[in-house]
């Protein structure tokens, strides 16, 4: 966690998520998923959520298949395929389907993003380290929910929080392309100058969120970024 110095006076504490091993919050979704089972298992298209699954099952010796699209992101391919070289490749979306069913028949478990109980856990983790950093619980959360039902993520946040508005959830993208504008876009360069956050589309969002939640109410506001922006730069 760091502390925004020039930005929301001094009341924005950021939880960093890019610094999981792959690189977002899904690595924390990946190992409770892969947790579950001992079967082999499979994941489907190019996304932060394939390529935590890919690098956990691989770094533990578990049986992975990947199964693929075409039209994949040029830098999330080249991060999975560190981990799987030839992932088995189909050309649209029924043909994903019929892949991933055929997995399933030999025995394999398929592993989608949107699982609300490993997300579920996954946040309770995020709120425990939160507080073992500041025993004082923040005021505000700003999050966005990545797969997991509102108001399963406000109690996995803050169980005992009064005001359900404390915890300001921004639309999850599922990893899509996001187009910024407004103060969001300005937001993501200040940061990068003032603060030296390097962000994602869905950071900026977050961040300019929260540094408008601190500016307009009391208390400290927590908000945690699901990646960095790494990968936004070419520098994956």
């Amino acid at each position: 966690m760091i502390r925004l110095q020039r930005s929301g006076d001094g009341k924005v504490w950021v939880k960093r998520e890019g610094r999981n091993p792959s690189g977002s919050f899904h690595d924390r979704v990946a190992r409770y998923q892969l947790d579950a089972t001992m079967q082999p298992v499979v994941v489907s298209g190019w996304s932060t959520h394939a390529l935590a699954v890919l690098a956990l099952a691989v770094s533990t010796g578990r049986e992975v298949h990947h199964v693929v699209c075409q039209g994949e992101p040029p830098r999330l391919r080249a991060l999975c395929s560190r981990f799987v070289a030839r992932p088995e490749r189909v050309r649209n979306a029924q043909e994903l389907d019929a892949a991933i069913r055929s997995k399933v028949r030999t025995g394999c478990i398929h592993l989608e993003p949107d699982d609300p109980d490993a997300s579920a856990r996954a946040w309770r983790d995020v709120t425990m380290e939160v507080h073992s950093v500041r025993p004082v619980p923040p005021l505000h959360w700003v999050v966005s929910g990545c797969g997991v039902e509102s108001e399963t993520l406000r109690a996995a946040l803050e169980p005992d929080l009064p005001e359900s508005d404390r915890v300001h959830i921004l639309p999850w993208d599922g990893g899509q392309e996001r187009r910024l504008t407004g103060t969001a876009a300005c937001r993501r360069q200040q940061s990068g100058h003032r603060e030296g956050l390097l962000l994602s589309p869905l950071g900026a969002e977050l961040i300019d969120h929260a540094v408008n939640v601190a500016l307009q109410s009391s208390g400290d506001v927590c908000v945690v970024l699901p990646e960095d922006g790494h990968r936004y730069l070419g520098w994956w």
